[in-house]
């Protein structure tokens, strides 16, 4: 798998729809929420061009990643890392397998995850 790493700050209407996971049927996103702050961290992933856009919302000096993988248990997920408060939009360009159908991924600080988010590919 290549994968091309590129910096953006397209912030637009994307992470507008990231409130909950997505059904697998759209272009899905997640965000990692907390009592304290309700859009701690986020991802979204558009499936024109396979893009992971990632933020990280919080300026903790806490890293944030992404996992994702072809089944939903994230069984041999690939992690997507970001440098750390990284707050306008740390974007990967893969190349995923189509036959595959769906991707699933969640964004996670330390420990802590967001819900599943998934789409198709």
């Amino acid at each position: 798998m290549k994968v091309r790493t590129m910096m953006t700050g397209i912030a637009g209407a994307a992470l507008a729809i990231g409130i909950v996971a997505s059904p697998a049927h759209a272009d899905g996103s997640t965000r990692l929420t907390s009592p304290n702050n309700p859009n701690e961290a986020g991802v979204v992933y558009r499936s024109y061009g396979d893009i992971f856009e990632i933020w990280d919302n919080v300026d903790d000096n806490k890293a944030v990643y992404v996992k994702w993988a072809y089944n939903s248990a994230l069984n041999g997920a690939a992690t997507l890392p970001v440098p750390t408060d990284y707050s306008t939009g740390y974007t990967y360009n893969l190349e995923l397998d189509e036959a595959r159908g769906t991707v699933y991924f969640k964004v996670c600080q330390s420990s802590r995850c967001s819900p599943l988010g998934s789409s198709n590919i």
